[in-house]
């Protein structure tokens, strides 16, 4: 073997550098110039909070009770609350910087950098996964989701991320089969489940690709991390609440009234629960307070749980409301899922055409839906980058669904053939939880279902490579199966 001059060694080392650090620059650039614009706004958006227990327990709870706070969440899914605590904790509260914000650019930068290696891993050429990863840290809905950090957007960008990092690590099991991977894989996927209520029900694929990576059977354990997981926070929530669901958030299923609603279903929807449900209370007399958001009337259609929640809020005083942990909510959710889940499965076609509506409104503009950069309002060049990402974001769109799906089958076909490799594997992940996400929020939500799209945006802007790459490859082996042999 011949050894490396040392010039060449360090000509490599540059060359295998280069990209991240040009990926860094085009990151850090972007990021100062929204910063320095938008500098005097992060104090203000910071201050008003009066949204903030949609998603978290109160301030003051949080960072006075940190522990509490988080014993007594189940609203929400954990771990977005547990980043914020830790800041709130770090840095104090209110910020006086926007440390919120930092670390979700922080997030972009590894999502930027994971996003290149695996492209890397498809056998894209540097120079074009460089580009894309670039697009990724100056892509204007970015910006604008860092930007909004508190406090929605930090509970809406974690996914973004994590899906990455399990994809990256999905391909490195296979690169490097060594069980740390795994379990690393495994817990990626757990973090998936934790971070976002929609996500309640994710823990199913990790669990199934466990199955086609390599390793002994250990990785099927690995691969239930994620159930493991959610069913400890589930037991945990039952022995403070009495109340056991498996969801990581307990008022999981309250924006579908947005879907029957806005999409011209209401009528079918609620002409069929009274149909079959003809004496029941709640469908005759708590569902139309629920429609005409009337809270008064809601609660005294529900006066059993009252008492509860008053005790719940003797436990947890604070200036600010209780929302997602209290009875009330809880058992709102716990009435409205099993109406609509039972709506959905005997009336197939609303279901289609509420998947159908709101579907294209999950392809709607991200950098509008999570909220424009205030100092950066009519900004022409922050305005012209994100109308040319939505111009080209049919692009996307176009790869999905005529490359992806056809890949999708084929993998499936190949996969029941026991014939497997780390690309498709890895876009099986990326597939299937893209469609997870697409498919849960189309019938859950309507008028915000763009913002969901966050969730899976990077695996948007990849699939299109990675279909494309497993449909070459499936075509060229196919075509050396077929030639004849040099003789």
């Amino acid at each position: 073997m011949k050894l490396l001059s040392p010039d060449t060694q360090e000509q490599r080392s540059l060359e295998k550098f280069l990209p991240f650090l040009i990926i860094f620059s085009v990151w850090a650039i972007a990021r100062s110039y929204v910063y320095y614009y938008n500098w005097p706004y992060f104090l203000e958006d910071n201050a008003d909070y009066s949204s903030f227990y949609m998603w978290y327990l109160p301030t003051d709870i949080i960072q006075h009770r940190f522990l509490d706070s988080m014993v007594y969440l189940r609203g929400e899914p954990p771990l977005p609350q547990f980043i914020l605590g830790l800041l709130m904790k770090g840095f104090g509260w209110p910020f006086l910087i926007p440390v919120d914000s930092f670390f979700l650019s922080a997030l972009t930068l590894l999502t930027a950098w994971m996003m290149y290696a695996v492209l890397v891993r498809y056998h894209f050429l540097p120079a074009l996964s460089t580009i894309l990863a670039a697009a990724w840290c100056m892509y204007p809905a970015n910006l604008s989701v860092e930007v909004y950090a508190f406090p929605t957007a930090l509970y809406e960008a974690l996914p973004s991320f994590i899906f990455v990092l399990s994809l990256w690590l999905c391909l490195r099991c296979f690169s490097n089969p060594r069980m740390s991977n795994i379990w690393l894989f495994g817990l990626a996927g757990a973090m998936l489940s934790m971070s976002r209520s929609t996500l309640s029900w994710i823990f199913i694929l990790p669990l199934l690709i466990s199955f086609l990576l390599p390793g002994n059977k250990a990785r099927i354990l690995a691969g239930c991390l994620a159930i493991i997981f959610q069913l400890l926070w589930s037991l945990k929530n039952y022995s403070v609440y009495g109340q056991f669901h498996l969801e990581t958030s307990s008022d999981v299923g309250q924006n579908i009234f947005s879907a029957v609603l806005n999409t011209g279903h209401i009528n079918g929807f609620l002409e069929y629960s009274k149909q079959k449900n003809p004496n029941d209370t709640f469908t005759l007399y708590v569902i139309p307070c629920l429609l005409a958001y009337d809270e008064k009337c809601l609660k005294q259609q529900l006066p059993d749980v009252q008492h509860l929640d008053d005790a719940l809020r003797e436990k947890l005083p604070s200036k600010e409301p209780l929302y997602g942990e209290t009875y009330y909510q809880h058992a709102l959710s716990q009435k409205v899922k099993p109406l609509y889940a039972d709506y959905l499965l005997h009336n197939p076609i609303a279901a289609l055409n509420i998947l159908r509506q709101s579907y294209l409104l999950f392809w709607g503009d991200i950098y509008w839906r999570i909220g424009y950069i205030k100092g950066l309002d009519t900004d022409s060049v922050i305005l012209g980058v994100n109308a040319a990402f939505e111009k080209y974001k049919w692009l996307n769109i176009l790869g999905i669904h005529l490359i992806g799906i056809p890949v999708f089958l084929f993998i499936v076909y190949c996969v029941l053939r026991g014939k497997t490799n780390n690309q498709r594997v890895a876009f099986l992940y990326a597939f299937l939880g893209y469609v997870y996400v697409a498919t849960i929020s189309s019938l859950g939500e309507y008028t915000e279902n763009t913002r969901y799209r966050v969730d899976v945006e990077a695996l948007v802007w990849l699939l299109p490579f990675m279909a494309w790459r497993c449909m070459r490859s499936a075509f060229l082996q196919r075509t050396l199966a077929q030639s004849p042999l040099d003789q």
